[in-house]
């Protein structure tokens, strides 16, 4: 049977995440490790470290980074079982958005659905997958590796289109699947001002300087 570990980096309130938490175990129907890890020392510090510490293919089949702010809709991962195991050269995924304004927004790129049997994907051709989730094979995860740290930035928000460029330039594709039991539904989190101007800085110097 697939197991999947889920990794879920923060940076904020403990408590506020771990109401967050009961959303995430209610929506599980598959085995699955949720693993919360401290990410004040940069998410893809953390992404990194799990990555070759810890996913153990022997393991788990399936590998999930997931943002702390993210209301998940039940059995979503059947759904993305489904797509991977009817979509030729699937290689990561998302979950759609596109049911409000806000949402097809933060994908970009909303392109026509394709439907397979019992599941329905929007593949992605230029954006990658927004990083509030990516799922992906354990072995494509191995595969992609980790992400280069440039000891400048603390928040990389470009690590999701490191992920997808790698995932790319292995052969495979990636897109959106889009839930049968709802959407998944993005929190507003009370951030800190300091985690805020931290953030606008990363990503300021990451659209000047990024590679991919």
């Amino acid at each position: 049977m697939p197991k999947f570990l889920i990794l879920i980096p923060t940076v904020r309130d403990r408590a506020w995440v771990a109401k967050n938490l009961e959303n995430v175990y209610a929506s599980l129907t598959y085995p699955t490790d949720v693993l919360v890890k401290d990410g004040t020392r940069g998410k893809s510090a953390t992404l990194n470290h799990v990555l070759e510490k810890v996913l153990d293919p022997a393991e788990y089949s399936h590998y999930v980074t997931l943002d702390d702010d993210i209301l998940l809709p039940y059995n979503w991962q059947h759904d993305v079982l489904r797509a991977f195991a009817v979509r030729p050269r699937l290689g990561a995924v998302g979950l759609d958005y596109s049911n409000t304004e806000e949402g097809r927004a933060y994908m970009l790129e909303l392109n026509p659905e394709e439907v397979y049997e019992d599941v329905t994907i929007r593949p992605l051709h230029r954006q990658n997958i927004a990083g509030a989730i990516i799922v992906m094979p354990t072995q494509v995860a191995k595969s992609v590796g980790p992400y280069p740290l440039n000891g400048v930035t603390t928040y990389e928000f470009d690590e999701d289109g490191f992920r997808c460029m790698r995932v790319k330039q292995l052969g495979f594709i990636t897109g959106y699947v889009v839930p049968t039991n709802g959407y998944p539904t993005m929190l507003h989190a009370p951030d800190t001002k300091e985690y805020l101007d931290k953030k606008a800085a990363d990503i300021e110097y990451i659209q000047k300087k990024r590679k991919w």
